[in-house]
């Protein structure tokens, strides 16, 4: 346990974590990328345009078009795809009770004239409803908010990236003030574990003379999520494994998702002392490590 972990209680550490904690790093103007969605919109004016010349009453000829749409053009991918934004589906693949559709495979059929591909295409695209879509009064609206939409998802992907980008410069300062460290990002540790050997990923590892004495393992949540759970059901025992080859685990977590988890990092604290966010990573860990080397001789 690293030293500044071993004064706490349960109760001062939840207090100086929330006191400390960082809700996001997003900045108000990039919480919705607005450039990206208008130059979205730019692209795909004229495809808009276009869906208001079909048949709106009657649902035979609607699918007739359509098919005659995917069937006339030299590559019908991004038709295909960007209808299926239009009804929300952004995957590359459509299933239902009647479908198992894998567009790169109906498009290559499509390529060698294969009209039952297209009409099975056009046959989803109306039966899920496309038609209310369709009479949408402003399509380029309804197409705007919808990639408003999108954009919770692009910003869930995009922010484990960027708080990994934000904590390693501070990671980097902290081993460069102490000679002969050297920080790895994605690694795993081995241990044995019940006469099997057992691997335990980490985000950073930290080594010294070739050696890991350091994981980190990094995560954030801006709702709620597993790993306090998972920490309270196998971390004693990881821990207990990774000492015995001197090498102390520790796990860096943060934003606004705590407020809803109060409970479950309490829990995760008493089994896994070494939690810290992003300003006590700040506060303590140059000295921690100082101290961590001093008295083991890594």
């Amino acid at each position: 346990m690293f030293l500044s972990r071993q004064k706490y209680t349960k109760e001062s550490f939840l207090k100086e974590f929330f006191e400390t904690l960082t809700p996001w790093l997003i900045k108000r103007n990039e919480f919705i990328n607005w450039n990206r969605i208008f130059n979205s919109l730019k692209k795909k004016e004229w495809f808009l345009i276009d869906l208001k010349n079909y048949d709106l009453n009657n649902t035979n000829k609607l699918k007739i078009q359509i098919e005659e749409t995917i069937l006339a053009l030299d590559n019908p991918q991004k038709f295909i795809q960007d209808i299926f934004i239009l009804l929300w589906n952004t995957r590359n693949f459509f299933v239902s009770d009647q479908d198992n559709v894998i567009f790169k495979e109906c498009l290559e059929s499509i390529k060698n004239w294969n009209k039952k591909s297209a009409k099975q295409l056009a046959e989803i695209i109306v039966e899920v409803g496309f038609k209310n879509v369709l009479i949408r009064e402003n399509l380029e609206d309804y197409f705007v908010w919808l990639l408003v939409w999108f954009e919770s998802d692009k910003r869930k992907n995009k922010w484990w990236k960027e708080f990994i980008n934000y904590l390693r410069p501070l990671l980097e300062n902290i081993i460069s003030k102490i000679e002969w460290l050297e920080l790895i990002e994605e690694y795993k540790i081995d241990y044995e574990w019940e006469n099997t050997t057992q691997s335990k990923k980490v985000d950073f590892a930290i080594f010294r003379d070739w050696k890991c004495i350091v994981g980190i393992e990094v995560n954030f949540y801006t709702n709620s999520g597993s790993k306090p759970t998972e920490i309270k059901r196998s971390y004693w025992e990881v821990n207990r494994k990774l000492n015995e080859k001197w090498i102390e685990l520790m796990w860096i977590t943060d934003w606004f998702g705590y407020n809803m988890m109060k409970k479950s990092l309490w829990d995760a604290f008493e089994i896994h002392k070494n939690t810290y966010n992003y300003k006590m990573v700040k506060k303590y860990f140059e000295n921690d490590l100082i101290e961590f080397i001093k008295n083991t001789n890594a």
